[in-house]
């Protein structure tokens, strides 16, 4: 089996192959004489041989120098591959820790069921902390509308919110080509975008723009940028940011997706809720409730959905400016305040028709509104909420909590707020509903009182006598009311005594005769 060698380690074998030639050329011409056999002198220092041997020392030292110093510059040169490789594999290892890093951040946004931006916040601190960097800037594309949004702006260490804009020249050219865009200097960085920055920002010296990629579309990007220095970016920050957004893109998306979902959801179930009020409402109708069984109904509907300590419910009375309470229950009280002037939160809320959120500090809130607990105790954090019908204020709902600041998150609001809009118009068509009722039961009254009216004066056209008018009368009244029982008695003041002038009891129609008042 042949071997092969590199040019230096043949060379290293010829140097030591004419060394050692040289050595026993030079060994052989001093021991041999001419025409004799070559015999070492018994004295050999005094026969002035003593060179041979120094010549011996020298080439055997000559030999060892050539082998160590061949060797040495062999594992040199193996050991600075080794680093080189070391060195290598240390700064991919590192990139690959960082890139977990992130991709860790992400999966714990997702597992703690972080809303998006708060994921884009944990996102943009690790890549912040991982390069040290001055500014990143992390945005996304919104295909449909041509605009950019911007997720995470950090410069200096000073967060930046920024409105959405329309698509710059780097953002086109970064979606267009789907590569990453380095500014290294101000030259460049005013070709794409003259003296412009973003909102409060400064414009940059130098930056790195990488864009996240899905399938074949660019749907985010991540930048690092610096204000105060030119060619900032090194080729391993470049590499690793690049790195970085590789294993992004696939993450934010799928936290993107879950986020959507998880909104989806919420939708559906405010909306389920809001139905559910709905149909409370509708059902009183149906089984003609009066109006405040519906107001009942609504309100622990309502207390079942947020599980709230404190809820209720009162109705405003515009042209008498009064509230009333129609529903309310605190820890299991349901006692209801009647018709009152409005004052505090309540007021607050009616002449500005919003909704008023107060998440801490309910002391001074209370001083500053003069709103001040008429029964039980001062809650830790309220919400109250208009009910909006044709521009008017009709009532105002309040949820409170008696534990805890800002026990009341955005979606608790925007549902609360959602339901009262609906629960307006339903309670309105509710309440036009139980007046049309009243009305009618007004009108049935009326034409019971003009029947019974008519019968007299029938019977007065018909020149009855008077005990046939009692019959008369008391027969319209029971049929009126379907009465068991029935009696009309006539009082004679100057006696004092009553007598019996119609009486009906299951049938019978026994009449009493004057008798004494008692009872």
């Amino acid at each position: 089996m042949s071997r092969h060698y590199s040019t230096g380690t043949k060379i290293n074998f010829q140097c030591k192959g004419w060394l050692f030639s040289f050595f026993l050329f030079l060994l052989s011409s001093a021991m041999a004489q001419p025409g004799k056999e070559a015999e070492l002198p018994a004295n050999p220092v005094s026969n002035g041989a003593w060179w041979i041997y120094g010549l011996l020392a020298l080439g055997a030292f000559l030999i060892i120098y050539v082998l160590v110093k061949w060797r040495t510059r062999q594992l040199q040169s193996k050991n600075n591959k080794l680093e080189k490789i070391i060195g290598e594999r240390t700064a991919e290892l590192n990139d690959r820790v960082e890139e977990l890093a992130v991709i860790n951040y992400v999966q714990e946004g997702l597992a703690s069921k972080l809303d998006m931006q708060s994921i884009y916040d944990m996102v943009g601190n690790k890549i912040r902390d991982v390069f040290d960097a001055q500014v990143v800037l992390i945005g996304s594309f919104d295909d449909s509308n041509g605009l950019e949004h911007f997720n995470y702006t950090i410069e200096n260490g000073k967060r930046f919110y920024p409105d959405s804009r329309t698509l710059d020249q780097l953002r086109k050219k970064l979606i267009e080509t789907k590569q990453k865009i380095v500014i290294k200097n101000k030259e460049e960085s005013f070709k794409w975008f003259g003296n412009k920055a973003i909102g409060d920002t400064k414009p940059i010296l130098s930056g790195v723009f990488v864009p996240l990629i899905i399938g074949d579309k660019v749907k985010r990007y991540v930048s690092l940028q610096n204000v105060d220095r030119e060619n900032a970016f090194s080729v391993a920050d470049i590499r690793l940011l690049e790195t970085l957004a590789n294993s992004m893109s696939v993450e934010l998306e799928n936290a993107r997706l879950f986020d959507e979902t998880t909104r989806l959801l919420k939708v559906t179930e405010q909306r389920t809720s809001e139905l559910a009020v709905i149909n409370s409402v509708q059902e009183g109708l149906v089984a003609q409730m009066d109006m405040q069984s519906i107001y009942d109904m609504v309100g622990e509907k309502i207390r079942n959905i947020f599980s709230a300590q404190i809820i209720d419910i009162v109705t405003y009375n515009k042209k008498k400016n009064l509230i009333e309470d129609r529903y309310a229950f605190e820890k299991g009280d349901r006692t209801l305040l009647g018709a009152r002037e409005p004052l505090g939160f309540r007021k607050h809320v009616i002449e500005t028709r919003q909704l008023f959120l107060i998440n801490e500090d309910m002391s001074g809130k209370s001083k500053e509104y003069e709103s001040y607990v008429t029964i039980g105790e001062q809650p830790k954090s309220a919400l109250f909420v208009p009910m909006i019908t044709g521009g008017d204020v009709t009532g105002v709902i309040s949820l409170q909590n008696l534990d805890h600041e800002h026990a009341f998150s955005d979606s608790a609001v925007n549902l609360l707020t959602t339901l009262a809009n609906s629960m307006s118009v339903a309670l309105k068509s509710a309440g036009l509903f139980d007046e049309t009722n009243r009305l009618l039961k007004e009108t049935e009254q009326r034409n019971a009182e003009l029947a019974v009216i008519n019968s007299v004066q029938e019977s007065l056209v018909a020149k009855l006598d008077m005990a046939g008018i009692y019959d008369l009368v008391g027969e319209k009244i029971r049929q009126i009311f379907g009465a068991q029982v029935i009696d009309i008695v006539t009082y004679d003041p100057v006696k004092n005594v009553i007598a019996d002038q119609y009486a009906y009891e299951k049938g019978d129609r026994t009449l009493l005769g004057e008798r004494e008042v008692k009872g």
